[in-house]
């Protein structure tokens, strides 16, 4: 018995549309997992020498990248339990604010070096106690991709962190991610760079500086 051309279509049909449907599964799952921290599975940590010579010399000289790197470089053991494991004595913050305007992607960079022992333990402890980044799927208003990079050194070794200023903030060492979201983190990474930092990544929302607040909402 021969069987109708239309019928094997129909087949043809089904089988397109269910692997739609599970393409589109893959997808969401996916995205959930990538939206589950803004620079989760982003950003990523090396121990390449090369790159960790070069993050000493940033620290050291106070010469910022022109764009910060993807992979956080270090030379340190503990990543993965604490975002900076090491008793650093210089910290470099280097600011990129981005902005599109007229479909062109600018950037203003900003940077500060910081030596006060008092300020980086206390930077540095706050970091550390920040929570890993939710579960689940949400929404991030307002990301622009403005971000800072943070050189942690002793003088001997390094640590680099990337912290997202915007959207849904968090900052990662390449390997542990902690959730900024309302802390005082983000407030306290805008008090140590340059007044125009805030300026360039948030625009018209930096009145919470002069107010004395220290969760600011951009």
């Amino acid at each position: 018995m021969a069987r109708r051309p239309g019928g094997r279509r129909r087949l043809r049909l089904k089988l397109w549309q269910e692997a739609l449907a599970l393409a589109v599964v893959v997808a969401a799952v996916l995205w959930g997992i990538h939206a589950s921290g803004w620079l989760n599975g982003n950003v990523t940590q090396t121990q390449d020498p090369s790159a960790v010579a070069a993050a000493l010399t940033a620290v050291r000289t106070g010469r910022c990248p022109a764009e910060p790197p993807k992979d956080q470089a270090t030379d340190v053991y503990g990543t993965g339990d604490v975002l900076e494991p090491l008793t650093a004595n210089r910290l470099l913050l280097c600011g990129y604010a981005y902005w599109a305007s007229n479909g062109t992607r600018t950037v203003q960079r900003t940077s500060r070096v910081i030596t006060d022992q008092a300020t980086i333990n206390g930077f540095r402890s706050a970091l550390n106690a920040l929570p890993t980044p939710p579960g689940g799927t949400y929404e991030c208003p307002n990301d622009t991709g403005s971000a800072a990079l943070e050189i942690f050194t002793d003088g001997g070794h390094e640590v680099e962190l990337l912290q997202a200023v915007t959207g849904c903030q968090s900052v990662t060492n390449g390997v542990r991610e902690g959730w900024v979201g309302t802390s005082q983190v983000g407030g306290e990474l805008i008090r140590l760079l340059p007044p125009s930092f805030c300026t360039d990544a948030w625009r018209d929302s930096c009145s919470w500086l002069s107010q004395g607040s220290r969760t600011p909402q951009p």
